[in-house]
C-alpha cells in the first residue's frame, strides 16, 4: 500500500503553532482585565477624592456634616472559554489506479514503392556464318517502380494500470472544551446619611458609586464576551490551516494524475501519426479511466472537506451563543 505525504512538504503550513496560541488566549484576557480595572480604580480614586474636597471646611454645629464614603470590593468570578485541541491524523484508504507506461511493439503496414524488374519488350540479335544467317530475340528488362504494403515495427508507450490501496493521511481533530476561572474585584460602596449643604454631595456621590459599579459589570461582561470572540476566532484559524493542508494533498493526488495523462497524450499522438489504430485505441481507453479517476478523487477530498467544515461549526457552536447560517 502506498502512502503520500509520508515526508513533511514545504506546502504543508504547521497549524500547531495556531493551537498553541489558543492556550494564551486566558492569559491574556487576564493581563488586559486586571490594567483595565487597575485604570477605573484609579479614575474612580481621583473622582471620590474631588467630592470629598467638596465637603465644606466647617466647625461647631456643622461640624457633623460629613462624608464617610468607604469602597469594598467583592470577588467575582468571569468564566471564559478553555480549549484545548488533540490533533491526530486518520488514515484515509483510496483505491487508485496506479499506471505504467510500457512499451509495446506495433506491427502495421504502410504502401511503398519498390523498384523491381520488368521485361518492356525484344529485340533482335543477328548472327550470320557465311552465307547463313539467324535471329535470336532477346527480353528487354527494365527497372520499374511497384508498389507494395511494407511491414512496419514501431514501439509505441501504452499505459498499463492496476489497482493500489493509497493511504492519505487527514487531520482528526478533537476539541475538549471547559471554562477558566478570572477573578475580578467589583466595587461596593458605603456612604453614611449626609445632612443639610451635604445633600448634593450625598446624590453626586451615589451616582458615582451607581456609575462605577455599573462600568465594572460591563467590564466584566466584554471580558466574557471578547474572550469567546477571540477563542471563536483562533478555532476558525485552526481549521483553515487544515483545510490549506487538505488543500495540498488534493493538488498533489491530483497532479500525479495529470501527469500520467500527459503522458499518455504524448504517446496517443505518435500513435495517431503513424496511423497505428490499435495503439489509439488502448490510449483513449486509458485516458478516460484516469479522467474517471480524478472525478472519484475529487469527490472523496470533498467528503474530507465537509467533515471538516462540520467539526469547525460544531466547536464553535460551542463557544457563540448563537449562529446565523
Amino acid at each position: 500500500m502506498n502512502k503520500l505525504f509520508k515526508n513533511t512538504d514545504t506546502k504543508i503550513l504547521n497549524c500547531g503553532e495556531i493551537e498553541k496560541t489558543v492556550e494564551t488566549i486566558a492569559s491574556e484576557i487576564e493581563a488586559e482585565l486586571q490594567k483595565k480595572s487597575e485604570e477605573k480604580k484609579v479614575r474612580m480614586n481621583e473622582e471620590i477624592d474631588a467630592l470629598q474636597d467638596e465637603m465644606p471646611n466647617t466647625t461647631g454645629a456643622d461640624a457633623a456634616i460629613q462624608l464617610d464614603f468607604k469602597v469594598g470590593w467583592k470577588d467575582t468570578e468571569i468564566l471564559i472559554p478553555w480549549v484545548e485541541f488533540t490533533v491526530g491524523q486518520k488514515e484515509v484508504r483510496i483505491d487508485l489506479l496506479q499506471v505504467k507506461i510500457a512499451d509495446r511493439d506495433f506491427i502495421f503496414h504502410t504502401p511503398s514503392v519498390r523498384m523491381v524488374n520488368k521485361k518492356i519488350g525484344q529485340y533482335p540479335e543477328f548472327k550470320c556464318s557465311g552465307l547463313k544467317c539467324s535471329v535470336k530475340w532477346s527480353d528487354i528488362i527494365t527497372k520499374v517502380p511497384e508498389t507494395f504494403m511494407e511491414e512496419q515495427r514501431i514501439v509505441i508507450g501504452v499505459p498499463e494500470f492496476w489497482i493500489d490501496t493509497t493511504g492519505i493521511l487527514i487531520p482528526e481533530l478533537k476539541v475538549d472544551f471547559s471554562q477558566k476561572k478570572i477573578v475580578t474585584g467589583l466595587p461596593q460602596f458605603t456612604l453614611t446619611d449626609i445632612k443639610v449643604k451635604a445633600g448634593e454631595i450625598k446624590e453626586k456621590s451615589q451616582h458615582l458609586a451607581e456609575k462605577y459599579q455599573s462600568e465594572f459589570k460591563e467590564l466584566a461582561a466584554e471580558t466574557h464576551s471578547d474572550a469567546k470572540a477571540r477563542t471563536a476566532g483562533k478555532v476558525h484559524e485552526i481549521f483553515d490551516c487544515h483545510r490549506s493542508n487538505l488543500e495540498v494533498q488534493k493538488d498533489a493526488t491530483l497532479a500525479s494524475i495529470n501527469a500520467q495523462i500527459q503522458s499518455a497524450q504524448v504517446n496517443l499522438e505518435l500513435a495517431k501519426s503513424k496511423g497505428v489504430g490499435d495503439a489509439v485505441s488502448e490510449i483513449n481507453a486509458a485516458v478516460s479511466k484516469l479522467n474517471t479517476q480524478i472525478l472519484n478523487i475529487e469527490e472523496r477530498f470533498s467528503e474530507m472537506f465537509e467533515e471538516l467544515n462540520v467539526k469547525e461549526k460544531q466547536a464553535i457552536s460551542e463557544l457563540v451563543d448563537e449562529s446565523e447560517i
